[in-house]
C-alpha cells in the first residue's frame, strides 16, 4: 500500500513538474518582413487623394496623408502580422492649422518688416527680418523631427503592442546646433556626420514594447557611400552615353548641345535617386541591431543594381510611357523590393513582447516635418 501511494505521489509530482516546465518553455522566432499591399489599390488611393486635394484646395491633405500611411503601415508584416496605424485625419488637421498659423505669423513679420523698413527708410530691418525668418525654420527643424517620430510611433501598434519613441528634445537641439555649426565651418563636408547623427538619434530611441535598437553607422561610412554613388553614376553615364556618342559619330551627325545635356539630366534624374536610396537603405539596415533581453538580431541587405533594374524594369518603363501616371505602382514595387530584401540573422521572443510605451497623439511635428521634407526612413 505504501509503495502504491508513493508511486502515485511521484507520478503526480512529476506530472506537475512537466506541466510547469512546459508552461515556461520560451519559443524564440526568427523575424521576417513582408509586404502584402496591392499596387493597384494604392494607385486608386493616390489619385483619389490627388483629386480631393485639388477640389478642396489642399485642405484634404491631412486625410490623404493618413490614407497613404495606413496603406503602407498596415500592409507591412512582421512574422505574418501587419502593423496597425491608428492616426486620423482630424489629428493631422489640427497640426496643419497650427503650422498654417506659424507660417502666416512669419510671413506677416517678414512683409511687415519690409513695409516698415521702406516707409521709415530703416533698411537694416529687412536683413533682421530675413535672419529671423531663417532662424525660425532652423529652430523648428529639431522640433518637427522629434514630434514626428513620437507621433508616428505613438500611433502604431503590432499585435496590440504600442511602438514608442524615447528621444529627448533638449539633447537633440544641442546635437543639432553643434552639427549645424560644424557643417558651416567645414563648408558642408560635415553634412555626412550630421546625417549619421540624425539617423542614430531616430533609430536608437525607437521601442517596440521591450525590444530596443542600436545603430553603429558613422559619418565616414556615409561619406564613402556618397563616393560609391558618384562612381556608379559615372559608370552609368559611360555605359549609356558612350554607345550613343559612338553612334552619332559614326553617322556623322551634329546634334545640338541641348541633346547631350538633355540625355545627361535624364540619366541623372533616373539613376541618382535609385542609387542614393539603395545605398542609404543598406546603410540603415546593415548598421542596425535589435535587442530583447539575451537576444540580438542583426540585419544585412545588399541590393545589386542589376537585380534592382531587372525587378523594377516593367513598372519603371510603364511609368515613363504613361508620363508618370503609373508612378504610384512603381513606388509600391520599390518599397516591396527593398523591404523583402532584408536578411535577418537571429531570433526574438516575439510572443513575449510586452507593452512599455504610451499612446501619443500630438501631431504638429508631423505636418511641419512633411513640409520641410524630413524623411522617416
Amino acid at each position: 500500500m505504501i509503495i502504491f501511494w508513493l508511486s502515485l505521489f511521484l507520478t503526480f509530482f512529476m506530472d506537475i513538474n512537466t506541466t510547469t516546465e512546459e508552461a515556461f518553455i520560451r519559443n524564440p522566432e526568427k523575424p521576417t518582413l513582408a509586404f502584402k499591399g496591392n499596387p493597384k489599390e494604392y494607385l486608386a488611393i493616390f489619385y483619389t487623394n490627388l483629386f480631393l486635394n485639388i477640389v478642396t484646395l489642399g485642405f484634404y491633405y491631412p486625410w490623404s496623408k493618413i490614407k497613404s500611411y495606413k496603406f503602407f503601415f498596415n500592409n507591412t508584416q512582421l512574422n505574418g502580422t501587419g502593423f496597425q496605424f491608428h492616426g486620423t485625419g482630424n489629428e493631422l488637421f489640427k497640426g496643419f492649422l497650427i503650422f498654417a498659423g506659424f507660417i502666416l505669423f512669419l510671413l506677416g513679420l517678414y512683409f511687415g518688416s519690409i513695409f516698415l523698413a521702406t516707409y521709415f527708410q530703416i533698411y537694416w530691418l529687412i536683413a533682421v527680418a530675413v535672419l529671423i525668418y531663417l532662424l525660425a525654420f532652423v529652430f523648428v527643424f529639431p522640433f518637427a523631427l522629434h514630434r514626428r517620430m513620437k507621433y508616428l510611433t505613438g500611433r502604431t501598434t503590432w499585435r496590440g503592442v504600442q511602438w514608442g519613441f524615447g528621444g529627448n528634445a533638449n539633447s537633440l537641439y544641442i546635437r543639432f546646433f553643434i552639427d549645424l555649426i560644424l557643417c558651416v565651418l567645414t563648408l558642408g563636408i560635415y553634412i555626412f556626420w550630421f546625417r549619421a547623427n540624425n539617423i542614430k538619434y531616430r533609430i536608437e530611441n525607437l521601442k517596440l514594447g521591450n525590444i530596443s535598437f542600436k545603430f553603429k553607422g558613422e559619418g565616414g561610412d556615409l561619406f564613402f557611400l556618397f563616393l560609391i554613388v558618384l562612381f556608379n553614376l559615372a559608370s552609368v553615364f559611360v555605359v549609356i552615353l558612350l554607345p550613343i556618342l559612338v553612334l552619332i559619330s559614326s553617322l556623322k551627325l551634329e546634334p545640338p548641345f541641348q541633346l547631350y545635356s538633355g540625355l545627361y539630366y535624364v540619366i541623372f534624374l533616373i539613376f541618382s535617386p535609385l542609387l542614393s536610396l539603395k545605398y542609404m537603405l543598406e546603410f540603415y539596415f546593415n548598421n542596425t541591431k535589435v535587442y530583447q533581453e539575451d537576444k540580438v538580431v542583426s540585419m544585412y541587405v545588399k541590393f545589386p543594381v542589376l537585380t534592382l533594374i531587372k525587378k523594377l524594369s516593367k513598372t519603371f518603363l510603364l511609368t515613363l510611357v504613361t508620363c508618370g501616371i503609373y508612378a504610384p505602382v512603381f513606388a509600391v514595387d520599390l518599397y516591396k523590393f527593398f523591404l523583402e530584401g532584408v536578411n535577418i540573422k537571429g531570433e526574438l521572443y516575439l510572443d513575449e513582447v510586452m507593452q512599455t510605451q504610451q499612446e501619443y497623439k500630438e501631431n504638429a511635428g508631423e505636418t511641419i516635418s512633411d513640409f520641410l521634407d524630413i524623411d522617416f526612413i
